[in-house]
Order: C-alpha cells, then structure tokens, then sequence
C-alpha cells in the first residue's frame, strides 16, 4: 500500500488520501484497514490515466479511475470531477473545500501526500473522538447508499447517529427492507426521535427500550 502511495506521490504530487481510509484510522483501525482507499488530484483525467497505467486501471462509476495492487483496492479521480463541485452545490477554490463535499462528517479528512499535512472538516476531532456520524452535505445523488452505510457502520463501528442524521434515515429508508427489518434499526430509530430527538443514537442505548419496540 505504502510503495504504491508513494508511486503516485512522484508521479502526480497534487494527489491526497480522501475519506474511509482517515475515517478507519480516526476510529482505531489502523492496524486492521482492509478498506478502499480514496484519492483525489489536482490534476486532470487524462494525466491521472497516464500517470497509472502501469497498474492496468479501469474507469468507475464517477468517472475516476480503479486499481488493485496487493491486498487494497485504489480510486482516484480529478479534485474538479467531485460530484458536488460538478453539480455546483460547493466552490472549488482550493484543495482542501474539497472536506465541505462529503455526505458523512467522518469522511471529511484529507492528507496531502506531497506536504505530508492533514486536513480535517469542521469538529471532526470530537467526533471521531465521541464516534458521532452527522451530515456533512445532506445533497448526495444515493440517499439509500448513504443509509445503508450509516446502517453499517452503526453496527460495525459502534457510532452513533446524529439527530439530523436519524431523521435523513427515517426519511430515506425503505422501511420493508430486509436489511433493515433484521435489526430493527428503523424501529429503534424512529422510537428514539419521539423519546429524545435532540440526542445522539445509539445502538446500545435503543437496545433498553427492546421490550417496548416488540
């Protein structure tokens, strides 16, 4: 992973580490990553495709690019392709407002691999710190994507849920979902918002009120 990184480094040096992969390590996992590892260049497409031929890419769904070297899989795509930039719901005008375009706070980290700097949104400390998964930019073209990986980190990451994220998920879930019906997450959700919907979700928590949701 390192020599790969370091690869793309020399080749493209406007390139930053983006998203899951800080998000893993701020929630203590960085000895187990096994995750895909987002970057994000200066540069445009077309030098990004030359600059990484050599490890056979293929084009993803957001018009970036995709590779696999030994055990992690790599996306990277130009900072002026960002979905939220291209739909002109944030301003490119530096580097780091790339951190405003993320769905999840979590996701809103970047380490520039050329300066070495790490740069995070807004209270991302405290709560990685405290593991609360809030909005970051509540536009996003997959609302149920972005439900189901709240789901999953709810139950893998032991986050809890924001206010303002609890009602997206009531708002977007499909409630006959079998992936949410197996947890009763959609349940728990909506019993925690009548009973106390100015704070924070959590599993543990939802699991005292068992007795009331059956």
């Amino acid at each position: 992973m390192y020599e790969t990184l370091s690869t793309i480094q020399t080749k493209l040096p406007g390139t930053a580490v983006f998203g899951g992969m800080l998000r893993d390590f701020a929630l203590g996992k960085i000895r187990s990553f096994d995750s895909d590892i987002d970057l994000v260049s200066h540069e445009p497409a077309q030098e990004i495709l030359a600059a990484i031929e050599i490890f056979q890419p293929t084009v993803n769904r957001f018009g970036g690019f995709r590779f696999v070297t030994g055990a992690h899989r790599f996306d990277i795509w130009s900072l002026l392709d960002t979905w939220a930039f291209s739909e002109h719901l944030i301003e490119c005008r530096c580097f780091e407002d790339i951190l405003q375009t993320t769905f999840f706070n979590l996701d809103a980290a970047l380490y520039n691999l050329s300066s070495r700097k790490l740069f995070l949104g807004r209270g991302y400390e405290d709560a990685a710190l405290n593991r609360i998964l809030d909005i970051n930019l509540e536009a996003n073209p997959n609302p149920d994507k972005m439900v189901r990986r709240a789901i999953s980190m709810l139950l893998n990451e032991n986050v809890g849920f924001s206010p303002k994220l609890c009602n997206f998920i009531i708002k977007h879930a499909k409630s006959n979902d079998v992936f949410y019906l197996d947890n009763n997450i959609f349940e728990k959700i909506q019993l925690h918002l009548f009973r106390t919907p100015d704070k924070v979700f959590r599993l543990v928590q939802a699991s005292i009120f068992q007795d009331d949701v059956y």
